[in-house]
């Protein structure tokens, strides 16, 4: 037998916890594709569910793409949280949207393109 495929006893790594998710309407496949372009280089993986962001004026289809510190590959959360803005810009041009929002362990940032002072 493979000794990399030999069954072991449960192994725990333990690091402190830090989560991003980025919230963005727009069509799930271009996002998985551009998911798939951010991440190949760096070895980055994500989370995409498909989300339904119900409003006032209505409904739209969108998804919630997370990120989360990995124990084997711990990173500072300034660092998780880099990527998440970085990808949430790439995702958000991607589907021609106006803006994105991410939600990480502390706060709420919202980024938006339209010229709000009008």
């Amino acid at each position: 037998m493979n000794s990399r495929y030999e069954v072991v006893e449960w192994n725990v790594n333990i690091v402190p916890s830090y989560w991003c998710y980025i919230y963005v309407a727009g069509d799930l496949d271009i996002t998985k594709q551009v998911c798939r372009r951010f991440a190949f280089p760096s070895g980055l993986c994500v989370t995409v569910e498909s989300v339904s962001y119900v409003f006032g004026g209505g409904q739209e289809e969108g998804v919630r793409i997370g990120l989360i510190q990995y124990p084997p590959f711990q990173e500072e959360p300034i660092v998780i949280r880099g990527r998440a803005i970085r990808l949430g810009r790439d995702i958000a041009e991607e589907n021609y949207q106006w803006s994105y929002t991410i939600i990480d362990s502390s706060e709420v940032r919202h980024y938006s393109r339209r010229n709000e002072s009008n």
